[in-house]
């Protein structure tokens, strides 16, 4: 019988050799390593960010496509570097989430910060060009939900300190922070508004990241209340805060689907975050200079956009949260005064100055800002030549002239017209839910302004039936002429109060005017 002979296995003294050799290679391993590690420093990412935030995009741009197998060689205080395109988003990144997670009110933790935003701005711009960017920034889902929780967090973070920010140097890099964050979305997801806003929307913290966001515009705008040493960084301030109040213009305009989302969030509307971004905007005083008064004046133009989008949206909610305050911030947020009866009870000649000028001078444009947040930053940084505010680093104007005064006016009879307009899925009694709060709301008014009753209410008769006058004169160039038919209807009806009788036809004669 013959036996087939097995293969034996290694006997006890060749496993205790290979044993070994396996352990002198990992001894060996480490040593090098180390080794390495202490013939090549680690990479300092401030050193190594400061160094290459000097370089243009272009000339970043070229050092990483001669970098030889994707491996940039650098000199940095006097010590050689080499590290991977790759690798080095990656470490930026990371080091940006690391900087706002241990983020404090400290205007050297804000520097460090804003330096390391500026130069991804900068990576994200050439990431197109050169494939070993474009797999992290663009194609790497954890990097980009890394950077997405880092703005989230960072906006958050500025929406809470807006009290603890004093000081030119301090507030300047606030405003940078706020918009070069806001911009990082542009830069990390898309140029189009549309496709930031769906990604916005998917995001689980999208509606504490709306609150927050609108909080830190509205501590912007209040810091430039301030009195400050020089023309140049008001002027800084103003086109900083201006960049950012459109970045949330931009999302409300262009999304209908987040507009929805905004008017939904009771804490942002009903809390009235978004009346005191309004109300704190429309406070701001007029300037001598006037680059800063046309500066105000296109905020105070967005902000009331702003307004008008929602109290146009679909959702009825916000409707709702409005008209419980309706003799509060909201009206206030309108018409700088604490309701929407006020307007109308001033003395004739100040209403008609106010609200229904012809004086179309200086005319205002619709600015759409062009945020280049790389040089803004490289401005604020000292990276650049001058302080001073360039045309180019700020806006492009890409819109017809709009005087605001005129805009302002159009937006006030807008709202009116939205408010006391006829919602058929409603009961006619909660149509008239405005009309009737309107008119308690004059009666209580008479007595506490000046002068008797009787000449407020021809006061007020006086400058509804003005401000007809000129909404007709707006339509069709700043009015649609079904905004004029709902004043004018609004305004019969409070020349005479509705019987009960009456109420019925109310609901008629507003359904006439939609068809």
């Amino acid at each position: 019988m013959i036996h087939k002979r097995l293969p034996l296995g290694p006997s006890p003294l060749q496993r205790s050799r290979r044993s070994a050799t396996k352990k002198d290679k990992m001894v060996t391993e480490k040593v090098a390593k180390r080794c390495r590690k202490e013939m090549t420093p680690q990479l300092d990412l401030y050193s190594a960010i400061k160094e290459f935030n000097v370089l243009s995009s272009k000339e970043l741009g070229s050092l990483i496509r001669d970098a030889e197998n994707g491996i940039i060689k650098c000199t940095i205080n006097g010590s050689s570097f080499e590290i991977t395109v790759e690798n080095l988003a990656r470490h930026l990144v990371e080091h940006i989430s690391n900087e706002v997670s241990s983020l404090t009110v400290d205007e050297q933790h804000f520097r460090n910060l804003l330096s390391g935003l500026r130069f991804l701005h900068t990576l994200c711009d050439i990431s197109s060009h050169h494939l070993a960017l474009a797999r992290v920034l663009a194609e790497d889902i954890s990097v980009q939900k890394k950077m997405l929780d880092s703005i989230f967090n960072l906006i958050s973070f500025l929406s809470q300190f807006g009290e603890k920010i004093n000081g030119s140097s301090l507030m300047v890099l606030y405003s940078t922070l706020l918009s070069n964050s806001m911009y990082l979305f542009k830069a990390l997801i898309s140029s189009e508004w549309k496709v930031i806003a769906d990604v916005l929307l998917a995001h689980p913290e999208v509606d504490d990241f709306i609150i927050a966001a609108f909080n830190a515009v509205c501590v912007n705008v209040n810091l430039l209340q301030a009195t400050l040493t020089t023309q140049r960084i008001n002027n800084c301030l103003f086109h900083l805060c201006e960049s950012s109040l459109q970045f949330l213009l931009s999302l409300c305009k262009l999304q209908i689907l987040f507009r929805e989302r905004l008017v939904q969030n009771k804490e942002l509307c009903g809390g009235g975050a978004v009346f005191r971004l309004v109300e704190n905007t429309l406070k701001l005083s007029q300037y001598d200079d006037p680059k800063l008064s046309s500066v105000v004046n296109r905020l105070k133009s967005k902000v009331l956009s702003i307004m008008l989008l929602l109290f146009q949206a679909e959702c009825l909610s916000f409707m709702d949260m409005a008209s419980t305050k309706i003799k509060g911030s909201a009206e206030s947020a309108v018409s700088e005064k604490k309701v929407l009866t006020r307007v109308f009870l001033q003395p004739q000649r100040e209403f008609i100055s106010t609200w229904c000028t012809y004086d179309h001078e200086p005319a205002e444009e619709e600015i759409v800002v062009d945020f280049n947040p790389t040089s803004a930053a490289g401005l604020v940084l000292g990276l650049n030549s001058s302080f001073n505010v360039q045309h180019s680093t700020w806006s492009n104007f890409q819109a017809p002239r709009t005087p605001y005064r005129v805009q302002r006016s159009s937006l006030l009879i807008k709202i009116v017209a939205n408010l006391a307009c006829y919602d058929p899925d409603l009961s006619e009694d909660e149509n008239a839910c405005f009309i009737d709060a309107f008119l308690e709301c004059l009666q209580a008014e008479f007595s506490n302004l000046p002068g008797g009753a009787a000449e407020r209410r021809a006061a007020a008769s006086k400058n509804l039936s003005s401000l007809l006058a000129y909404a007709e004169s707006l339509a069709p160039s700043y009015l649609h002429e079904e905004d004029v038919n709902i004043l004018r209807w609004f305004i019969n009806q409070l020349e005479k109060p509705p019987t009960a009788q009456e109420s019925s036809s109310r609901g008629v004669m507003v359904k006439v005017i939609h068809i």
